[in-house]
């Protein structure tokens, strides 16, 4: 079950689309529960494919959702500084 706090609400119902932002949340909030995790492994296409939205909305979004505090795009590197993944962290 994914849940949203009331602070977290709050927060949406001050931007202009919130319904949005709150479906990106909330199926990123999913997808980490459904790996067992908060720092998840999901991408633009996948979610592209799960909102029929085109890669500007899924990134507008998204990053919204970074300056709004709540998520963070993060990248982990091997120990000789190759990419070996992008990851979305939930806060």
């Amino acid at each position: 079950m994914v849940t949203i706090t009331r602070q977290t609400m709050e927060l949406f119902l001050k931007e202009f689309h919130y319904v949005e932002l709150m479906a990106l949340y909330s199926y990123y909030k999913y997808i980490a529960e459904e790996q067992g995790t908060n720092t998840i492994k999901c991408t633009t296409e996948q979610v592209e494919n799960t909102f029929c939205w085109g890669t500007q909305r899924v990134r507008k979004y998204k990053k919204a959702l970074i300056n709004m505090g709540l998520i963070d795009d993060l990248t982990k590197k091997d120990k000789y500084g190759k990419i070996i993944g992008h990851f979305i962290q939930i806060k």
